[in-house]
């Protein structure tokens, strides 16, 4: 194998490391929270011109149980699970821990009206959208 070979295969080897230290390299604070017994979902932010959508994946809850609170520039749900989840956690002393619920505040990346939000919810998965708020408007002078 010549050197320009090896330095290619290298270069991948990286790249391939660095992606999955990228993906698995969650610390546990960002998938739990010990003291309040909740599991914090995953999430997905995405902004359009006009308004932010907020997903949240929330695998064995109803929709009676979701709690949703907006502020211009924050998003909480909390929402009881039907059933609990038990998970190992910690390092090399692992328990036993059993979840039962799922709770996460998130900063928007820009303000929203938070009167305006809409919600729904199937299939395990929660989609919050809110109409973006305007920097401001012009005044006429008259």
């Amino acid at each position: 194998m010549s050197d320009e070979e090896t330095d290619v295969f290298g270069e991948i080897e990286r790249r391939i490391e660095s992606v999955f230290g990228e993906v698995f390299s969650h610390d546990e604070e960002d998938l739990f929270d010990l003291v309040s017994g909740s599991l914090k979902p995953l999430d997905r932010i995405e902004v359009t011109p006009g308004e932010v959508i907020v997903t949240f994946d929330l695998p064995y809850v109803e929709k009676k149980d979701i709690s949703l609170v907006a502020t211009e520039e924050t998003l909480s749900v909390d929402a009881k699970m039907t059933k609990p989840v038990m998970l190992r956690v910690g390092g090399s002393m692992q328990k036993r821990v059993e979840f039962a619920k799922y709770s996460k505040k998130i900063s928007l990346p820009t303000k929203v009206d938070p009167r305006a939000g809409k919600a729904r919810f199937r299939g395990g998965i929660l989609i919050v959208s809110f109409p973006v708020v305007g920097e401001g408007s012009t005044v006429v002078v008259g």
